[in-house]
């Protein structure tokens, strides 16, 4: 691990040398774990550890056609919406450019050959697309992917991205034999194209690899890995999310190093790059087994982990072992299919760590410190010990809080149950942030997610008040109560009871109706009113509008991705705000559907993470209602209510019904 505590070299009383000469290449030549250097002691551990990176990668379309650019070569910029996209000067990622724009390959071959002339030792260039799906919408993009192909439930734009590329890596190969073109097999481009992609192309292949415990993923990803060994590059690169941070479980994975590290190699790969920042006291051996393989992959990884038990933990080997496996263990053995960085930034992730579990993982901690009679051991074996307090605390917050969301699904829940459930909340609540809060003062390389305000965003409380109010008993509750839930100014009685004024326009989705357009282009999905709408375009992606005898419309969501609805509206700083909805469906765990109220300042900032209600993993086929209950920050100028639906799997489904956004005074 970076910094003192976590150094371990081997010591020996004296180094024999026998004549002659060694060598040493390492097998991949391009070794990066992002997110370790961040600190002095995370660049240390990169270095000991012999990671260098080689070839520059990334999103970069919009640097080499800067919106400057595209002022005065507007063909380069794509067609949205029916119109020629302008990005703004500053910020405006979400958009690629138009590939197929006459003299676009020939102006990228030319920028990239001045370049190579002016930095003869410059290895490579990377042109990269932007990290977004929104890609030009003209008639001739659409001819240029038909037929429709869709790989891993994504549009398959690969012929049309390496068909660009390749227009770029001939010229450039005359001159430059020896230079490279780096780009993303990414999302909507991961497929190999139906033709030879040039020598001097590197694709990095991305993809979460700890889904390999879906043996359908692993099969399928491992044939991927084969196939674009044999498309042409002389070399291709890795690209995988080893995250670490923004989790706050352990999140070990090491089968995606132990078996994805030596399978590539063993096709073609030279290259690679994670997503990591991790979480040093929870995620366990995993970077610097990955250190060990990218520098030669041939190695026996049982045999690596053995001796980092042994060296790194001496007598406490056994029940450290014990504890990483089985925290590898519930991510590995936990129900498929797998879905891509499963949990990010999302509570359900303590589903993994069920009491039994973490009381289990916290035995194991404990014989560890019983067991390390070496001084630096105890103090590593608390260092990992004080994180897990995170992790616990987290687990327990997350818990009372779906209890609570249970018990107000109910309306004939007792207003004392409510009310001790949310006192039991605010104390975990409490215990939550001063446990990070210890750790990020005490261990910052411990845990390194930089904020759980994502977290915390789900507060109960609130909706809990407003149901009591509603029954006439607000007057339960001690004002220092009520101070706590609402950030120092507690609403009366008087403005919860009234129905307040209806900010939205359309609220039962009257006028709402789904563009006509070519499936791929479906990502600005409403066709017009005062609603905004933005989808992922996926293969089994379904989105319905159902009426009602009364004219208002149902909107029904399956096998849908990423799925947002939202109306902006004017907001009054200090203000309190109801946010409600009706919402039916069936939610697996990793699903996310909620309402959410978010705010906006002056400059169009957002102000935090917003506000949810989220609903629970189940069956919901009978309805409930989702609520937020909020005031408006003092900077606050524009709110919104808005609906989403994230990483639909296997049968589920959402169902909404009657948005309303109500203003209750100040």
């Amino acid at each position: 691990m970076p910094g003192a505590l976590g150094v371990d070299v081997a010591r020996r009383d004296r180094l024999l040398l026998s004549p002659g000469a060694a060598s040493a290449i390492p097998g991949y030549l391009s070794r990066e774990l992002a997110g370790v250097d961040v600190t002095e002691a995370g660049r240390e551990w990169h270095r000991g550890n012999r990671l260098f990176s080689l070839l520059p990668h990334g999103h970069t379309a919009s640097q080499v056609v800067p919106p400057t650019l595209l002022s005065q070569r507007p063909e380069f910029a794509p067609w949205l919406n029916g119109e020629r996209f302008h990005p703004p000067e500053k910020g405006a990622l979400n958009w690629q450019p138009n590939l197929l724009a006459p003299g676009f390959a020939k102006f990228v071959a030319e920028k990239f050959a001045a370049e190579f002339r002016a930095h003869p030792g410059q290895l490579g260039r990377a042109f990269g697309l932007n990290d977004t799906y929104r890609y030009d919408q003209s008639e001739a993009t659409f001819a240029a992917v038909r037929p429709e192909r869709f790989f891993r439930d994504r549009p398959d734009y690969s012929d049309l991205l390496f068909k660009f590329l390749n227009e770029i890596a001939k010229p450039l190969a005359t001159e430059f034999p020896d230079r490279f073109i780096t780009t993303y097999a990414y999302y909507w481009t991961e497929n190999t194209p139906r033709f030879p992609v040039a020598s001097t192309i590197v694709p990095f292949l991305t993809a979460d690899r700890s889904m390999w415990f879906d043996a359908d993923f692993a099969t399928n990803d491992r044939a991927l890995i084969e196939r674009w060994g044999r498309a042409g590059p002389r070399i291709f690169g890795l690209y995988d999310y080893y995250y670490g941070a923004p989790f706050l479980v352990p999140r070990p994975t090491l089968w995606a190093a132990t078996e994805a590290i030596p399978y590539a190699f063993e096709k073609g790969a030279r290259a690679f790059y994670a997503e990591a920042t991790p979480n040093w006291a929870l995620d366990g051996p995993k970077p610097w087994l990955a250190a060990q393989l990218l520098w030669d992959p041939k190695q026996d990884s049982a045999k690596l982990l053995d001796g980092y038990y042994f060296r790194f933990w001496k007598e406490a080997a056994g029940p450290m072992r014990a504890f990483y496996e089985l925290c590898d263990r519930q991510w590995r053995e936990q129900p498929i299919p797998a879905v891509w960085v499963k949990y990010l930034r999302d509570d359900d992730q303590r589903r993994l760590f069920p009491p039994e579990v973490r009381a289990q993982l916290r035995r194991h901690l404990a014989g560890a410190a019983e067991a390390a009679p070496d001084r630096v051991v105890r103090q590593r074996v608390k260092f990992v010990s004080d994180a897990f307090r995170v992790t616990e605390a987290f687990c327990e917050h997350d818990e009372i809080r779906e209890e609570i969301q249970r018990l107000l699904f109910d309306v004939k829940t007792p207003t004392s149950v409510l009310r001790s459930a949310c006192a039991r909340y605010a104390e975990a609540r409490r215990a939550f942030i001063w446990q990070f809060q210890q750790s990020k003062k005490t261990s910052p390389l411990a845990i390194q997610t930089a904020s759980i305000d994502d977290y915390l965003r789900a507060d109960p409380r609130r909706k809990v008040v407003d149901v009591i109010a509603r029954r006439g008993e607000m007057s339960l509750f001690p004002a220092s109560m009520l101070g706590q839930m609402f950030d120092g100014h507690p609403p009366t009685a008087a403005s919860l009871e009234g129905p307040g004024r209806e900010l939205l326009a359309d609220p039962q989705f009257r006028t709402l109706s789904i563009k006509k357009v070519h499936p791929f282009a479906l990502t600005d999905w409403v066709e017009r009113g005062p609603w905004g709408g933005k989808t992922e375009p996926t293969e089994h992606r379904k989105i319905e509008l159902r009426r009602n005898p009364d004219g208002s419309q149902r909107l029904r969501y399956s096998g849908c991705n990423q799925e947002t609805l939202w109306q902006w509206r004017p907001a009054q700083p200090g203000h309190l705000y109801r946010a409600t909805v009706r919402v039916k469906g069936h939610v697996s765990p990793g699903t996310m559907v909620y309402l959410l109220v978010p705010f906006l300042d002056k400059d169009g900032r957002h102000i935090g993470s917003g506000h949810i209600d989220r609903l629970p993993v189940g069956e919901w086929s009978e309805g409930v209602e989702l609520e937020v209950l909020v005031r408006a920050p003092a900077n606050a100028v524009q709110m919104a209510a808005s609906l989403r639906t994230l990483y639909q799997v296997s049968d589920d489904w959402t169902e909404w019904e009657g948005l309303s956004l109500r203003d209750l005074g100040p």
